[in-house]
């Protein structure tokens, strides 16, 4: 069990009310779907934060199991800092951009 706190910054979390907003036009059993995966990555990455490699600077990243969607994220001290949740048909130059 990890002991790291878990945070999303403000354009991860846009990031995922884009997608929620997205699938459910499409139909709401997608966003089950997708929540699912999300939270299957997550945590992946609560249980071994430092399992993933570096990808750029300190920023390092999970591709989810079904959707086309990387979980971009660093560790300062005991926190996990979601940063992205960055679908991979976008410009990948965006996808590193410092927020906080």
């Amino acid at each position: 069990m990890s002991n790291y706190k878990l945070v999303f910054l403000a354009k991860a979390n846009i990031d995922v009310a884009k997608a929620y907003k997205y699938y459910g036009e499409i139909g709401e059993n997608l966003i089950n779907k997708f929540d699912a995966d999300l939270e299957k990555t997550i945590e992946r990455i609560k249980n071994n934060p430092k399992h993933f490699r570096k990808v750029k600077r300190e920023n390092r990243q999970l591709l989810m199991d079904i959707f086309s969607y990387v979980i971009v994220y660093r560790i300062e001290k005991e926190t996990i800092l979601i940063t992205r949740v960055f679908h991979t048909s976008r410009n990948p130059k965006y996808k590193y951009l410092q927020n906080k």
